[in-house]
């Protein structure tokens, strides 16, 4: 019976093509375009809104066309207008491709969670809150959607108000990406979360631009001009940290290495004297082999005033720093004391720089 149905109304639009070509009105069915007309496209969408089939096209007096999906949800979700602006979820597109994001709570989080009702204090089970969501973030739970207002550690979250219901050992979802642009087996290459972050080759982007790829991604550095009072002589052969020559920074990924680099004026003075500068982060050496700069004078001959003086400038790199707040240090020891044997650290109206960078490092091999 349906394909009974089907051929007359497929007849009906050839008719009405086959007349539109003598100049029908502008009411002439399947017109989409107002052009007198009905063309081949238009008589194929025709025969796919009667047959049933999902998509449709529309047109009305804005000048836009819309593509709906079969069963109305969501609704108009693509529009191209006369000037070829197409909007993803939006009807008024202000660039050449312009998305609005929807609240879908489609992505699934890892484990399952439990709340008691009229609570806010969320218990999860095999969850990873502190990696897969951030405070302020908006979740469903068990029907009710919800925000975060702290996150405790991977099993504890707290809400911004008491659940309604309660939920026992119920999945949490999140409202998924922007945009996701995947390869052939299903691999986000581009990833626009839904906060505005930007991910190329890694599909949870932790900045507003992360790259996985051999790119500097975060630069902080230190610097001053050395006065006076602030020459440090060091005479012990035990390390000492340099109060003065420190750099506070945040390290964003835990996989990243940190590229450091030193310039200081640095003097050994008296003769046959090694003084050893080391770059340490939160006063331990590097996990992955200490970054050191030795300084050395030994002329011989009893020439005790001998020196070695200038400015110096050591770079190195470190893995296995864990993201998060860090401060760099400058630690300094002596070969030998006695006399007037001394390594010193900076000259007046002589500058010093600490400058850190997060890296990605990849394989000469």
């Amino acid at each position: 019976m349906k394909s009974i149905l089907i051929k007359k109304q497929l007849t009906m639009i050839i008719v009405f093509f086959i007349y539109g070509t003598s100049n029908l009105n502008a009411g002439t069915i399947g017109d989409i375009n107002n052009d007198d007309t009905v063309d081949t496209t238009e008589a194929v969408y025709a025969l796919q809104v009667s047959a049933g089939i999902s998509t449709k096209i529309t047109s009305n007096e804005n000048a836009y066309h819309s593509l709906d999906a079969a069963d109305g949800n969501p609704k108009n979700a693509l529009y191209v207008d006369n000037e070829g602006k197409v909007g993803i979820g939006t009807s008024f597109p202000s660039a050449d491709l312009c998305v609005k994001a929807n609240q879908n709570f489609n992505k699934e989080l890892t484990g399952r969670a439990t709340v008691g009702k009229d609570t806010t204090r969320v218990s999860g089970f095999e969850t990873k809150f502190m990696k897969e969501l951030s405070t302020g973030d908006i979740i469903l739970i068990a029907g009710q959607i919800v925000s975060i207002t702290k996150i405790i550690d991977d099993e504890q979250l707290i809400l911004n108000e008491p659940h309604q219901t309660g939920a026992l050992d119920e999945k949490i979802f999140i409202s998924g990406d922007i945009i996701s642009i995947k390869d052939n087996i299903g691999q986000n290459k581009i990833v626009v979360d839904k906060k505005g972050n930007i991910g190329i080759g890694t599909s949870n982007p932790g900045t507003k631009l992360d790259t996985n790829g051999y790119i500097i991604r975060n630069i902080q550095r230190a610097s001053g001009i050395g006065l006076e009072n602030e020459v440090f002589n060091h005479t012990n052969t035990t390390p000492e940290k340099i109060d003065d020559r420190v750099l506070k920074f945040t390290k964003y990924k835990d996989e990243t290495a940190i590229r450091v680099s030193y310039m200081d004026f640095l003097c050994t003075w008296g003769d046959c004297l090694y003084c050893y500068y080391e770059i340490r982060f939160d006063g331990l050496s590097c996990p992955g082999g200490k970054i050191k700069y030795t300084n050395h004078n030994c002329h011989g001959g009893g020439q005790e005033y001998s020196r070695a003086c200038g400015t110096q400038n050591f770079i190195g790199y470190c893995e296995g720093i864990k993201s998060g707040q860090h401060e760099i240090q400058i630690w300094l020891q002596g070969s030998s004391v006695g006399g007037n044997k001394k390594c010193v650290v900076g000259f007046p109206d002589s500058s010093w720089t600490i400058e850190v960078e997060e890296v990605y490092v990849g394989n000469s091999k």
